[in-house]
């Protein structure tokens, strides 16, 4: 039986303290409830019942992403110990699920990873700031390191601190602490005096602070939280903050420059040193192949090695762009719908046709010299096969990029891929918005203007 007291003013209802109880006598309840003859507590312990729970497909999933995100510290430190379906969660086992997340799943997850790179790295870049009481805290009692701060800087990383207390359950993650530096980090209170004073703020939630729930010396806590927030932000500014010069960065350039180019065999560059260098000179034979049109909707039509009319060196010259049977408004391997052909089938025997589809990708280099690249993008449409088309931009015209191997990293579990032919990648079984996940080998090894473009299939 359940009770709840409140009481009225001239206001209204006011909130009021609800408990259960086994009957109006207010007895206490003698015994643990039990939804089910298969499990019984023998030891002391809490059970939580979720009643009323969403139907999920992948609820086991979902209650260790859960887990790892609001008890990653407790994890890390062997504070916590947590069975899932009998999926143990440890400090031991942490790795292996840490390394099963996607990063392109959400910003959540991404974070989630680079947290625990800042707690289990030996990266000497990674900053560990103990707390110095002199510096803050020692008006307040906190004591020297009482809290350690870990901070990171690189490129796209979110700008913001996961702050956990003792316990290593997250708070909160403070943000709005620089707007031109990116970064990410972690705080962790490891001291009595400090975890004691910020208790005292934190919500039955554990999810904020608010000053206001300590009336009797509400302008006390204010400023012991507007203290500490300035204390993070300061690290961060000392840290990776930058020295004001005469120059402008040019704003979108880094899009079209290479993320790291290093080579510690030669002498680097200096700042306004204009030498040009040439560092190796080569020669690679490419078969052109036919120039892109984005203003034409392309299906597959696949020509035969073999035949005549395609897009291989040939003895003589050809003839002009528009002649010959069948004109066009551009010369290309494909040059009409006639007999002599070798259209795409699929299994049924019907003609295989794929249409272009703008999606939102993402492609970075792995590892430069092997030729390694990982792709990442999401389904857009229901269509269950679909391909990608790889190539090199250059300023007269695209070429083929071939493709070596091709490796699904990240996906749902029923897709797949079909086959790998030249620069075109196959994909069967795909579910409409998963977040897909490819790692490629390419035969080539230097930085390019790399293209991919999606076709989605089409009966």
């Amino acid at each position: 039986m359940y009770y709840l007291y409140s009481t009225t003013t001239d206001l209204g209802w006011t909130t009021g303290v609800g408990y259960y109880s086994e009957d109006d006598r207010f007895v206490a309840i003698p015994e643990l409830i039990s939804f089910s003859d298969t499990y019984k507590r023998t030891e002391t312990g809490t059970d939580i019942y979720i009643l009323g729970m969403f139907q999920s497909q992948n609820h086991e999933k979902e209650f260790i992403e859960a887990v790892l995100l609001d008890f990653l510290v407790s994890l890390v430190k062997g504070k916590l110990v947590v069975d899932i379906q009998g999926k143990r969660l440890s400090k031991h086992t942490l790795p292996e699920y840490i390394s099963r997340l996607n990063p392109y799943q959400n910003e959540d997850i991404k974070a989630l990873i680079e947290y625990y790179n800042l707690l289990t790295s030996s990266n000497p870049k990674i900053k560990k700031i103990s707390l110095d009481s002199n510096v803050y805290g020692k008006e307040f009692g906190f004591k020297d390191g009482e809290c350690i701060l870990y901070l990171k800087e690189d490129e796209k990383l979110n700008r913001k601190v996961l702050i956990t207390r003792k316990a290593g359950m997250r708070i909160l993650e403070q943000n709005r602490i620089s707007g031109s530096i990116e970064f990410t980090g972690v705080l962790i209170m490891d001291g009595d005096n400090m975890n004691k004073t910020f208790k005292v703020m934190e919500v039955p939630s554990h999810d904020a602070w608010e000053p206001g729930r300590c009336r009797d010396n509400k302008s006390y806590y204010e400023k012991v939280l507007k203290g500490f927030r300035k204390y993070i932000k300061d690290c961060v500014h000392e840290c990776f903050g930058k020295i004001d010069t005469d120059t402008m960065d040019a704003i979108g350039a880094n899009d079209f420059l290479p993320d790291k180019i290093e080579d510690n065999d030669e002498p680097k560059l200096v700042k306004n040193d204009l030498t040009s260098r040439i560092k190796r000179l080569f020669g690679k034979s490419v078969e052109p192949t036919k120039k892109k049109t984005k203003a034409l909707k392309i299906s597959e039509i696949e020509a035969d090695g073999d035949e005549k009319g395609g897009s291989g060196p040939g003895d003589g010259e050809g003839p002009p762009p528009g002649t010959g049977p069948h004109p066009g408004p551009k010369p290309g391997p494909f040059p009409g719908e006639e007999d002599g052909e070798n259209r795409k089938t699929d299994e049924k025997g019907k003609q295989a046709t794929y249409k272009e589809i703008s999606v939102k990708k993402r492609l970075i280099s792995t590892e430069r010299k092997e030729g390694k690249y990982r792709l990442s993008f999401f389904s857009p449409v229901k269509a269950s096969k679909a391909k990608l088309v790889f190539s090199v931009a250059g300023e007269q015209s695209d070429f083929e990029l071939p493709i070596k191997t091709a490796e699904i990293v990240a996906a749902h579990e029923e897709t797949e891929i079909e086959k790998v032919e030249s620069n075109t990648i196959y994909l069967n079984n795909m579910k409409k918005g998963e977040s897909i996940c490819i790692e490629i080998k390419v035969d080539f090894d230097s930085y390019c203007m790399m293209e991919v473009d999606y076709y989605a299939y089409k009966k």
